[in-house]
């Protein structure tokens, strides 16, 4: 069998015959190694100094060219003994202080910048450091996978702030929603994920105001957040063109009010929200709809009557109904047993090309002949689930 395997190290012939030993990598164009060392973790490509002079000042110089993408996560340098994660705790917090004061100091914009602290062993002043290093740096995208002790400092931190594309926040800290007058006037992207949302005096208007605050905001996400403390999730946005809302609403009595008209792709992988609201969608073109009755709806429908469906059950409808003009349509099982109980009658889908099903169960079955009778125009019927 042929071995076409490279080794980077290859012997060279010496005049006196001796051999010595040539790196293939190192030889390379200063512009390539660059390349190279950019696709790596950020503590490794630091770490590609310590090689031989030669590799001495390729990171972050010959990076420069491509955007500098900043990973930091101190989940590789943790120990399970608690003496040993404190020390190595100590060295990532010396390690990432070095990275923003001297070997970023002179790279004048960072493309990307994640941040994931595992342990809660930072001072909050310093993680809110880091970000305030990497803002000066016109970071692009910001990824915080951090503990807080609340957002108010870091909001105030990012309130206004030009370069920032998508913002990525997590890890279980109360994200308090901003006043009116916060702005991230070229943000395109925002996903919040395990955190507890809030409003200041419960005021229904704040998560309205906090999108009004990022006009260019084109992807929105919610993905296991707490949405119990508010009142109402209203999303109104002219340019909104892809929304995921997931795992949110279990404990909540939420309204969903959205008003995007120009909405393209929709995920709803939720509860049912208490009521929901929706302006007329030009532009869709995708949804999927995973709707489940939550903990308090079903304690209520235990409450009454058996045989009369639960809310919940009509709440998917009006879903779907809104949704009527989309090309492609996927339900779910608990979507499609809804839809059957449900007193309101379907829609009618005449834009609907594509259909995917989950696991029909026997009023499925009875479900599915509906739904072909009000999608005149559908080619593809998939089956997800058997």
């Amino acid at each position: 069998m042929m071995d076409y395997s490279v080794n980077p190290i290859e012997k060279k012939l010496n005049n006196d015959g001796s051999t010595s030993s040539l790196d293939l990598i190192s030889s390379m164009p200063d512009s390539i190694l660059g390349k190279i060392i950019s696709y790596l973790p950020t503590k490794d490509a630091v770490a590609t100094s310590i090689l031989s002079p030669r590799w001495k000042n390729l990171f972050p110089i010959e990076v420069v060219p491509n955007p500098i993408n900043v990973v930091l996560d101190d989940s590789k340098l943790l120990y399970p003994t608690e003496y040993r994660s404190n020390a190595r705790a100590r060295n990532f917090v010396r390690f990432v202080n070095r990275l923003f004061k001297t070997t970023l100091r002179d790279v004048s914009s960072v493309n990307e910048l994640v941040l994931k602290c595992c342990q809660k062993r930072y001072d909050e002043s310093r993680i809110l450091s880091w970000v305030s290093s990497a803002l000066r740096l016109k970071v692009r995208h910001l990824v915080l996978d951090v503990s807080l002790y609340h957002s108010k400092t870091l909001l105030h931190q990012l309130d206004g702030c030009t370069t920032l594309l998508s913002l990525e926040l997590g890890k279980e800290f109360g994200f308090c929603l901003p006043n009116i007058n916060f702005t991230l006037p070229n943000l395109q992207s925002i996903h919040l994920r395990n955190l507890i949302i809030f409003s200041r005096d419960h005021d229904e208007k704040s998560i309205k105001e906090f999108i009004a605050g990022c006009p260019k905001l084109e992807n929105l996400c919610f993905t296991s957040c707490n949405l119990r403390l508010l009142g109402v999730l209203h999303i109104q946005s002219s340019l909104l063109k892809n929304l995921r809302i997931e795992n949110s609403l279990n404990e909540s009595r939420c309204r969903l009010v959205l008003d995007a008209p120009n909405l393209q792709v929709l995920s709803y992988c939720d509860c049912s929200a208490r009521s929901f609201t929706f302006s007329s969608f030009k532009s869709l073109f995708a949804v999927h709809i995973d709707v489940r009755p939550s903990e308090i709806q079903l304690n209520e429908y235990y409450t009454i009557d058996v045989e009369e469906a639960p809310c919940s059950d009509d709440g998917v409808s009006q879903l779907v109904t809104a949704c009527s003009s989309t090309t492609k349509l996927s339900l779910a099982a608990s979507s499609i047993e809804a839809l059957q109980r449900s007193s309101l009658q379907l829609p009618l889908f005449q834009n609907i090309t594509c259909l995917s099903l989950g696991c029909l169960g026997f009023p499925g079955w009875i479900l599915l002949a509906r739904l072909l009778w009000s999608a005149p125009n559908l080619e593809s019927l998939v089956f997800e689930e058997v």
